[in-house]
């Protein structure tokens, strides 16, 4: 099998620097994402704790889901 990217592991350095290369490109990747991911559901969350705050009128299970969401924001 023919290797068509050439990888630098003649040398023990080289390979080291390659791998821990790899690390900081994965480790950023994935801050990134968790990020990203965590952003989206705090907004999601606010923007429906928002709303069940101006209804002044609630059915039971949403003043459930109003004082849940009361007690995580805290």
């Amino acid at each position: 099998m023919d290797n068509r990217i050439p990888l630098p592991t003649d040398n023990i350095f080289k390979f080291y620097a390659l791998f821990g290369l790899l690390l900081v490109i994965f480790g950023i990747g994935s801050t990134l994402y968790v990020g990203k991911t965590t952003n989206d559901l705090v907004f999601e969350i606010a923007v429906e704790y928002q709303t069940l705050k101006a209804d002044p009128v609630r059915s039971v299970s949403q003043e459930a889901r109003f004082q849940v969401m009361q007690k995580n924001l805290k």
